[in-house]
This record gives C-alpha cells, structure tokens and sequence, in this order.
C-alpha cells in the first residue's frame, strides 16, 4: 500500500517544481544610480547628511527600490567608487537626486593637509563643482547585470551617474 502512495506525491512534486520554474518570469528592473569615485591618490573619508526620513541611526536607506542600509560615515579607497542613492526614477536628473535625499556631504581627503570639502545645496567649499548644482559635471554609463535571487537572475539596466573627486 505505500508503493501506490509514492505515484501521487511524486506527481504532485513534479508539478510543484514545474510550477515554480514557470512561475519565475524574468521582468527588466530599470534604475537610476548616483555615485562617488574617489579619483585621487588618497584615502577619504566621505560624511553624508541624509534628510531625516532616510536616516536610521548610524545607516541610511540607499534606494527606493527596496531594503538596504549602508553607512553615512564611510570610507573611500584611492580609485574606488561607492553607491550614494539607486532610484526607480528613470526621469531625474543626478543632482535632482542629491538634492532630495542629502542635505549635506562632506568630503575630506587624507592628504598632507587634511583638505575637507563640502557640498550643500547652495555652496560648495574647497572644490570647483557642487554636486548639487544642475551646472556640475557627472560621468554617465549605462550599465546592464542581473540581480541574483535564489531562483533566478533578474536583468537591470542602470542609467550609472557617478561624481568624481579629483
């Protein structure tokens, strides 16, 4: 009697299986990204002052697209590059992004003198662009990877805006 049991379970294993496969439809994430390159020979150490809504105590929420937390005190290495803010608006411009999500960034180079450059909405110190100006200068890519999940990859086509510090 439990041989015959065996068919059913294994039939409606199968199905389940087949189920799930077809169920896990791959759909495009698009995104909009802005970051930070560290492009000189010197560690720094990067301050950011997010609006109260996306701080949560020492972290910040680094996208509107899901869960995440990263550090508002971090640092980075000699040509390195760091994720600021991963929108789902396609439609904005990089500093419209800096503006609603920061009020403030503080930037400060471990050079010989400790240089410490500051970024706020309308004034910038020790450094020739704000990164809040609609006038500054970000480098853009388009990139295309998949967000891995435990049941397949998920395509996303980022508009990549990424600041530079010289």
């Amino acid at each position: 009697m439990e041989i015959n049991n065996i068919k059913p379970i294994k039939e409606v294993l199968l199905f389940a299986i087949l189920l799930l496969i077809t169920s896990c439809n791959e759909e495009i994430r698009y995104e909009t990204q802005i970051n930070i390159e560290n492009n000189t020979n010197y560690n720094i150490e990067v301050t950011l002052f997010p609006k109260s809504e996306y701080v949560h105590g020492t972290l910040y929420k680094f996208s509107d697209i899901g869960g995440g937390y990263n550090p508002i005190i971090f640092i980075s290495n000699p040509n390195s590059e760091n994720y600021l803010f991963i929108t789902k608006n396609m439609d904005i411009e990089p500093y419209m992004i800096a503006q609603n999500i920061f009020d403030s960034i503080y930037v400060k180079l471990d050079n010989e003198v400790q240089t410490e450059i500051i970024f706020k909405l309308d004034t910038v110190v020790n450094y020739s662009e704000n990164i809040f100006s609609p006038n500054s200068h970000w480098d853009f890519e388009k990139v295309e990877y998949d967000m891995q999940d435990m049941f397949n990859e998920n395509p996303v086509v980022a508009d990549c805006y990424t600041f530079v510090i010289n």
